[in-house]
């Protein structure tokens, strides 16, 4: 659930809570997801400085798949 950012004045800045599910069982690179055609459309591969980016779940899927090979 976002709430303001207590580190900033602006209440119009939020934050969330994240933690992880589960650990994967190899991290899966950036070079590698740059390197798959079918992720040319992401933004995590087009835009060069981006912190956070929605995944869809096809692409979170393959991701873990990579992640168990």
């Amino acid at each position: 659930m976002p709430y303001p950012d207590p580190l900033e004045k602006d209440p119009r800045r939020l934050v969330v809570d994240v933690a992880p599910v589960k650990s994967l069982e190899r991290p899966v690179t950036l070079k590698e997801i740059k390197e798959k055609p079918q992720f040319d459309d992401w933004e995590l591969v087009r835009q060069p400085r981006l912190s956070v980016v929605p995944v869809n779940q096809k692409q979170w899927d393959k991701v873990l798949e990579w992640s168990e090979a």
